[in-house]
């Protein structure tokens, strides 16, 4: 049985108003692609893909980090998104 991960808020780049569903490719923390929409998560600032941050003085991808652990939510999930208007 597959799992399935629903996030209430999202706002839907390209041809906004058709529903979707299928598994989500994970561009960065807060943006997702499915079947050719960009789907972007509402509420959420994450850092982009390729942004570092500092933590004790250290540099770290805290891009790269908040994409792996968006993918580790998804997993072996099927997404469904419903629009609700047109962005």
């Amino acid at each position: 049985m597959k799992n399935s991960a629903i996030f209430p808020l999202l706002f839907i780049f390209g041809n906004a108003f058709a529903d979707v569903s299928g598994v989500a490719n994970v561009t960065d923390g807060d943006t997702l692609v499915i079947e050719d929409l960009k789907i972007r998560l509402s509420g959420i600032d994450a850092p982009e893909s390729r942004q570092t941050c500092q933590r004790d003085d250290v540099e770290w991808l805290c891009g790269a980090e908040s994409a792996k652990m968006l993918r580790a939510i998804l997993v072996a999930s099927t997404l469904s998104v419903k629009a609700r208007r047109p962005i």
